[in-house]
């Protein structure tokens, strides 16, 4: 029992030191990416402050405190493209919300802007930030993304192609784009 409880608490220790801490783009710079490099672009809007959110996959990533602060923001970073995973998000120390198989899956596409919804989390709190009832989920802002490139990032924006690679289809990424190609 002691030898499981060893090989388990080394598994996860593994598997930490594993993630890499990544922090959103701040400067309207197009990187020269490699060929197998994308960027991901996701919005959060939440009503508390949550410690961490790890996504897994080709790369192993940490979004940090520092980019999951209560309001509205936009997380840019350049990534391996391939599949990924919302793997936990940590509201504190002790809250870790549960992900559903499947719906928290993405693609960041190599070369381009994969947007993959904001990362809605609303949560009720009472005495010392416990939680009594929280409510997460990927929703589908393709319209305010598209604008906040616009605005904040015009120059990635003019060298990418973005897609949306959130939970359901959207094509209207792809039709605003070939919209302003054919102006």
């Amino acid at each position: 029992m002691k030898y499981n409880v060893f090989c388990l608490a080394v598994v996860v220790l593994f598997l930490t030191s594993c993630v890499n801490k990544v922090s959103s783009i701040k400067q309207d710079i197009d990187l020269k990416l490699e060929a197998d490099m994308g960027y991901l672009l996701m919005g959060v809007d939440s009503n508390v402050s949550m410690k961490d959110v790890d996504i897994v996959g080709q790369s192993n990533i940490r979004l940090s405190s520092e980019d999951l602060r209560p309001g509205t923001q936009y997380i840019l970073i350049d990534l391996q493209a391939g599949d990924y995973q919302f793997e936990s998000i940590k509201l504190n120390s002790i809250f870790e919300v549960e992900l559903v198989e499947g719906y928290w899956n993405f693609n960041v596409r190599p070369s381009g802007i994969s947007y993959i919804g904001h990362l809605d989390v609303k949560a009720d709190t009472f005495f010392l930030h416990q939680f009594t009832r929280t409510n997460v989920e990927l929703t589908n802002r393709s319209s305010e993304a598209l604008q906040f490139m616009e605005t904040e990032f015009p120059n990635i924006l003019s060298k990418r192609t973005m897609y949306y690679e959130g939970p359901g289809k959207d094509p209207f990424l792809r039709f605003m784009q070939e919209e302003n190609i054919n102006e």
